[in-house]
């Protein structure tokens, strides 16, 4: 026999980790078109971690409560990988622009 619940909150409160999973699960389907055995396939690719460095999932969820993000390209909507939240950012914050990323290089290189 199923138990009861007086409300949907109590039923959440008493099953946050199958509502982690199955919002988890949706968020990956709605906002990036693949599943999660999609996203474990890739990140498995990647070595278990942030394809720029290396980050893994375990380490992330530590630092920042956060699972390693889908990286895509906003005009496209192309899944290109999955990255940490910090490189998933530095990527934004420099527009997806290739020659900004070369300055930004020759920048450090110099300051070396």
């Amino acid at each position: 026999m199923r138990k009861k619940y007086k409300t949907q909150k109590e039923w959440k409160e008493k099953n946050k980790d199958r509502c982690a999973e199955y919002n988890r699960k949706s968020n990956l389907k709605i906002n990036y078109g693949i599943s999660l055995e999609e996203y474990n396939n890739i990140l498995n690719k990647q070595n278990g971690g942030c394809a720029l460095c290396g980050m893994t999932q375990e380490e992330s969820l530590k630092i920042d409560g956060r699972h390693l993000c889908v990286d895509h390209c906003h005009n496209t909507g192309i899944n290109r990988g999955i990255l940490c939240s910090n490189c998933n950012r530095g990527l934004g914050l420099l527009k997806d622009n290739v020659d900004i990323f070369k300055n930004a290089i020759e920048y450090l290189e110099k300051q070396s």
